[in-house]
């Protein structure tokens, strides 16, 4: 499995959905163990929305989880330029 992103609009942000979604991949991660590599990042959030990564472990452990969120295929991103959320 590869990188996965999920895409928050600025209504979206509003909305929490955000961080909803963290919280939700937060509890499906302890419920794993917290296993090493499995790590959700972000963007900087703004007024325009943020995109949200999951790591290949991440969603390994939560696939059913991101595609409830509409999970899509992505590049491996620069994680040095994410926050790294959990």
């Amino acid at each position: 499995m590869g990188w996965k992103r999920v895409t928050f609009s600025a209504d979206d942000m509003t909305a929490g959905k955000a961080s909803k979604l963290e919280h939700e991949f937060k509890v499906r991660k302890s419920e794993h163990g917290d296993p090493p590599g499995a790590v959700m990042y972000d963007t900087d959030r703004s007024s325009r929305g943020v995109n949200c990564y999951f790591t290949p472990k991440a969603v390994e452990i939560a696939f059913t989880l991101l595609e409830q969120w509409g999970a899509e295929d992505c590049e491996e991103p620069n994680v040095g330029q994410l926050n790294a959320l959990v």
